[in-house]
C-alpha cells in the first residue's frame, strides 16, 4: 500500500479506515499473503490507524533516504 491520504477536512470520519480495509481485502482477494507499508515518524495519526488495523512495526526494514527523510515500515499478514 502506498500513498494513502485523506484531505484534512475529512479526517476523523472513517475514510482512512475504510480505505485501508478495502486495500487489505483487495490484496487478500488477489492472493497476497502480506502487506507492507512505510510512513514517516511524524505521521502519528496514520501510524495509529495502521496499528489499529493490525499492522506491526518491522524496524529492521526501516529506511533513510539520501535526502535524510526517515521512514518506518509496518507489515500485516493477510
Amino acid at each position: 500500500m502506498q500513498l494513502l491520504a485523506v484531505s484534512p477536512e475529512h479526517r476523523q470520519s472513517g475514510i482512512g479506515r475504510a480505505l485501508v480495509d478495502a486495500a487489505l481485502r483487495s490484496a487478500s482477494a488477489d492472493g497476497y499473503e502480506r502487506m507492507v507499508l512505510r510512513t514517516q515518524p511524524s505521521m502519528l495519526a496514520a501510524r495509529r490507524l495502521y496499528e489499529r488495523r493490525g499492522f506491526v512495526r518491522a524496524p529492521g526494514r526501516d529506511l533513510v533516504r539520501d535526502d535524510g527523510r526517515r521512514f518506518l515500515v509496518y507489515e500485516k499478514t493477510l
